[in-house]
C-alpha cells in the first residue's frame, strides 16, 4: 500500500499526460488518483517502513492524515479544472508534484526527502502560468526562489544528517538551524521572502494556488519544519526562536497588507501567509499542546485556502477580474462563489462564526500563557483580512452587477460551495468535529515523531 502512494500520482500523471487535451478523461482519472491516494495514506500509516534502493521510508501518523486531506482537496481542485481550464498540464503536472511531496513525507533520510520536496516544488512551479496577465514572468521568478530555497534545504538537510550520526557538519547547530530557516523561509513565503506568493495568487490559476499555498508549505512544515528535526538542543532552541520572529513578522505584515488590499487574489494571499505565520508561531512553541493545536489549525488552514481561491477563480471567470471594486453585484451573478470566498477568507483570518476560529483560538490561548499581550495583539491584527473580505461583501451585495459580468458556471460553484459550507458548519456547530473517528482526529493532531 505504502508504495502507491507515490506510484499512483506518477503513473495516472503519465497517463493524463498522453489524455492531457481530452478533458473529459483527464480531470475524472486525477481526481479517482488523488482519492485513491488519500485512502492509501490513511492505510499505510504506522505499517512496517519499505525499502527503496537501500533507503527506508515510512509514513508517519501525523503525515498521513494531512496528506489524505491534501489529496481530496486537490481532487476537488482537478474537477474543478475540468470546467475552469487552466491549461492542459495541469492534471499531470500536478499529480506529479503530489507523488514527489507523497514520498518526501515517506523518506526516512533527510537528504533524500530534500531532493523528492525539490523536484515536487519544481513540477510545481510550472503550474503558474496562465493566460492571465503576467503569469509566465511571475513562474520563471517563482520558479528562481524555489531552486534556490530547494539548495538550502539540502544543505541544511546534509548538516542535520551529520550532526545525528556524530559526524562534523561543517556548520555548528545554529547555522544549520538559520540555513534550514531561510530555505523554509523561501519556500513558504515568509517574511521578508512573503512577495512571491501574493504575484501567484493574483495572476496565476486557482490549481497553483493551492499546490503552492497549501501542499508544498504543509510538506515543508511536516518534513522539515519542527524545531525537532535537528537533534542538537543548541539548534532546536535556534531554530524555534528564528520560527517564532518570521512568524511574528509574516503575520503582521501579511495582516496589514492584507487590509489595503484592492484585488481578492492578492487579499487572499495576504489572509493565507497571516495564518500561516501564526501556524508556525506555534510549532516554534515546541510543547505537545501547542503543537497539536497547530496542526490541527493546519487543516482548517488548507481547507479555507483552496475555498477561497477556487472561488475566486470563479469570480474572476465571471467579472473578467478579480478587483474588489469591478466585483459589484456579485450575489446576483455569482452567490456561491461569492459566498464561499467570503467563508473562505473570514476562516483565514480566524473570525467567530468560522472554521478557523476554532483552530486559532487553542494558539491564542497558549500564546498568552507564555507571552502576555501578544494573543490580544495578534487578534486585533486579524481584523485587517477580515475587513478585506467584509469589503468583498459589501461591494457582492450591491444591487446592480456591472455590464459584461456572467453567471457563475454551476458544477464548480457547487463543489466550491460544499467546501465553503463545510467551514461555516464547523464554526457554526465545533462538535461535528465529534463525528470524526478519534483515531483520525488524533492523527491530525499528534506531534509528529524526531526524525
Amino acid at each position: 500500500m505504502m508504495l502507491g502512494l507515490f506510484l499512483v500520482p506518477f503513473g495516472v500523471g503519465l497517463l493524463v499526460w498522453v489524455l492531457r487535451k481530452a478533458r473529459l478523461l483527464a480531470a475524472p482519472l486525477s481526481a479517482a488518483a488523488c482519492m485513491v491516494v488519500a485512502v492509501l495514506a490513511m492505510s499505510s500509516s504506522g505499517a512496517a517502513p519499505i525499502v527503496i534502493l537501500g533507503r527506508p521510508f515510512s509514513l508517519p501518523a501525523t503525515s498521513a492524515a494531512h496528506l489524505a486531506l491534501l489529496a481530496l482537496l486537490m481532487a476537488a481542485a482537478f474537477l474543478y479544472a475540468y470546467a475552469l481550464p487552466q491549461g492542459s498540464l495541469v492534471w499531470p503536472l500536478g499529480l506529479v508534484a503530489l507523488g514527489f511531496w507523497a514520498a518526501a513525507l515517506m523518506a526516512t533520510s533527510a537528504v533524500v526527502a530534500g531532493l523528492l520536496f525539490l523536484g515536487g516544488a519544481l513540477s510545481a512551479a510550472m503550474l503558474v502560468p496562465s493566460p492571465h496577465g503576467e503569469a509566465a514572468m511571475i513562474g520563471s521568478r517563482t520558479l528562481t526562489l524555489l531552486v534556490l530555497g530547494g539548495i538550502l534545504l539540502l544543505m541544511a538537510a546534509q548538516g542535520a544528517e551529520a550532526l545525528a550520526a556524530g559526524r562534523s557538519a561543517g556548520l555548528p547547530p545554529e547555522g544549520v538551524a538559520f540555513i534550514l530557516t531561510l530555505a523554509l523561509a523561501l519556500l513558504t513565503g515568509l517574511f521578508p521572502f512573503s512577495l512571491w506568493f501574493p504575484q501567484v495568487a493574483g495572476e496565476g490559476a486557482p490549481v497553483a494556488v493551492i499546490v503552492l499555498g497549501a501542499m508544498m508549505s504543509t510538506t515543508a512544515l511536516l518534513r522539515f519544519g519542527d524545531p525537532s528535526f535537528l537533534v542538537a538542543p543548541l539548534g532546536q532552541v535556534q531554530m524555534a526562536d528564528l520560527l517564532r520572529i518570521l512568524g511574528m513578522g509574516t503575520f503582521g505584515g501579511a495582516c496589514l497588507a492584507a487590509a489595503a488590499q484592492r484585488r481578492l487574489g492578492r487579499l487572499l494571499a495576504y489572509a493565507a501567509l497571516a495564518d500561516w505565520g501564526l501556524i508556525l508561531v506555534g510549532v516554534s512553541l515546541r510543547q505537545g499542546a501547542a503543537i497539536d493545536a497547530a496542526m490541527l489549525h493546519l487543516a482548517f488552514h488548507n481547507i479555507a485556502l483552496a475555498t477561497a481561491a477556487l472561488a475566486s477563480g470563479l469570480l474572476r471567470r465571471s467579472f473578467g477580474e478579480d478587483a474588489l471594486s469591478s466585483l459589484y453585484g456579485a450575489a446576483r451573478r455569482a452567490p456561491f462563489a461569492l459566498l464561499s470566498a467570503v467563508a473562505g477568507g473570514l476562516s483565514l483570518a480566524g473570525m467567530p462564526a468560522m472554521a478557523g476560529f476554532w483552530g486559532r483560538l487553542g494558539l491564542y490561548r497558549l500564546l498568552a500563557d507564555r507571552f502576555s499581550g501578544w494573543a490580544a495583539a495578534l487578534a486585533l491584527l486579524s481584523l485587517g483580512p477580515a475587513w478585506g473580505f467584509v469589503r468583498l461583501l459589501i461591494h457582492g451585495l450591491e444591487p446592480a452587477p456591472l455590464p459584461g459580468s456572467r453567471r457563475e458556471m454551476i458544477a464548480p460553484a457547487i463543489l466550491v460551495l460544499l467546501l465553503g459550507a463545510l467551514l461555516i458548519g464547523v464554526g457554526l456547530a465545533p462538535q461535528v468535529l465529534n463525528w470524526v473517528p478519534g483515531e483520525w482526529l488524533q492523527m491530525l493532531t499528534y506531534r509528529p515523531p524526531v526524525p
